[in-house]
């Protein structure tokens, strides 16, 4: 299993570019998938990668609760804190599931 996942730009990010350069935004580029989701709060010092550990809490979440991960994760920035010393960002990290079948 691998330890972290590489971060790919999001809808969020695509929009929030157009928006700062004045670009109209494309009819239907915004998607939101039906389903279900799982959430939790994460706090990342880098953002070349995501720890699989946050993952793998919400699969262990998911099991108890007879759920199945389809595989579909999106994060959404929700704030930087900044300090002297560093600057961490804290994300949601959200995952479709579905019933256990």
């Amino acid at each position: 299993t691998p330890s972290s996942i590489s971060p790919k730009i999001g809808i969020g990010t695509y929009t929030k570019i157009l928006k700062e350069n004045n670009l109209p935004i494309p009819e239907g580029v915004v998607y939101c998938p039906p389903g279900r989701f799982i959430y939790t709060v994460i706090e990342l010092n880098r953002l070349d990668c995501l720890p699989a550990k946050y993952i793998i809490s919400l699969k262990d979440y998911a099991k108890r609760h007879h759920l199945r991960i389809t595989g579909e994760n999106v994060s959404f920035l929700i704030r930087i804190n900044r300090s002297s010393k560093k600057e961490t960002f804290i994300f949601r990290l959200r995952i479709r599931v579905e019933d256990e079948k």
